[in-house]
Parts: C-alpha cells; structure tokens; sequence
C-alpha cells in the first residue's frame, strides 16, 4: 500500500514537470516570435537608415555639382568680361596711337 502511495506521489510529481516543461516551452516559443519580430523591425529600421544615408549623399553630390555649374558660369562670365575689357583697351591704345600719330607724337 505504502508503494502505490509512492507510485502516486511520482506520477503527480512527474506530471506537475511535464506541465512546467511544456509551459517553458510555450514561453520559449513566444519568446522566440517577439524576437523574430523585432529582428524584422531592427532589419527595417537599418535598411532605413542606410537609405536615407543614400538620398543625403545623393543630395550632396547634386548640390555639389549644382555648385560647381554656379562657379564654371562665373568663371565663363568673368573670362568673357575680361575677354571685353581687354578688347576696350586693345581698342583705346589703338586710338592713342592713331592720336600720337596725328600730332606727330610716338
């Protein structure tokens, strides 16, 4: 009799570990969703994050070269206003020399 009291107590001790086994498992299993989930979540918020870093590089890059057209056209302007006031001056000395020579000047 004492036996099968024995048996009992083991049975009973043996499910109540079966029952906190499975519902170790259980919190295992929900655990490992909420971590898949937030793996998807970290992986999105990094592909974001290196997206915006492409559009602000590509945004750099275009005011870069927006910038450099700005000064190739002020360089082209200042070299063709230089290009005018050169010929105004080639053409004042040659008035000068054409003054000098009318009054016997050299």
């Amino acid at each position: 009799h004492q036996l099968n009291k024995e048996r009992e107590i083991y049975v009973e001790q043996r499910k109540a570990i079966n029952s906190c086994i499975t519902t170790a498992e259980s919190h295992v299993q929900n655990n490992n969703a909420i971590i898949s989930k937030f793996d998807e979540k970290l992986n999105k918020a990094i592909l974001d994050t290196e997206q915006v870093a492409t559009d602000l590089s590509k945004a750099c890059n275009a005011a870069t070269s927006l910038k450099f057209q700005a000064l190739d056209s002020r360089v082209d302007t200042n070299a063709e206003t230089l290009h005018t006031h050169e010929e105004h001056i080639q053409d004042l000395l040659t008035k000068v020399a054409i003054y000098d020579q009318r009054n016997g000047q050299f």
